[in-house]
């Protein structure tokens, strides 16, 4: 378990163009309200690795194989846009999102999310070659497209966002 060993928490903080193997913005710790923006690592994480995250933005990192956002981290309600991963999951792989929107995140396959766990979150808009917004991850309660497999309560409606293109990701009526 690598984020057992660090018991940083930030609040409030912006990290922003950070460089790493992995975990480009943040390595383990626990973040709240902070903006991961413009970082990148080699491997995986260019947000973050291993790490748990509240009421954070993801926005314009990268990583070389997976996890352009976020790579095995625990989020909850967080904003996971514009990020890219050369291979697997443009917005997140691996871990666990809770009320999470991920927009406009790129990667080879699955690129919203890949291999995650989602509840209660909108994956919408992201691009791929294969799987363009979901690849190998469950959904519960969630909205994405196309529909999941399994899972209760998912709809793969457009949620008519006001905004998304230039970055207002509330429900639009």
């Amino acid at each position: 378990d690598y984020g057992s060993e660090c018991n940083t928490i930030l609040d409030g903080f912006t990290l922003q163009n950070g460089y790493a193997s992995s975990g480009g913005g943040a390595y383990g710790g626990t973040l709240t309200s902070c903006t991961l923006t413009g970082n990148s690592a080699y491997y995986y994480g260019g947000g973050a690795f291993w790490g748990t995250l509240t009421n954070c933005i993801l926005a314009g990192n990268s990583a070389s194989f997976g996890g352009g956002g976020a790579y095995y981290s625990t989020l909850t309600n967080c904003t996971v846009s514009a990020n890219s991963a050369s291979r697997d999951g443009g917005g997140a792989y691996g871990g666990t999102l809770i009320n999470c929107t991920l927009l406009g995140n790129q990667a080879n396959k699955g690129g919203g999310v890949y291999n995650c766990e989602l509840y209660n979150s909108i994956v919408w808009g992201n691009s791929a070659p294969v799987d363009a917004n979901h690849r190998n991850s469950e959904f519960s309660y969630s909205c994405t497209d196309p529909m999941p497999s399994a899972g209760e309560g998912n709809i793969s409606a457009d949620p008519t966002l006001v905004d998304a293109a230039n970055g207002d990701w509330r429900l639009g009526v």
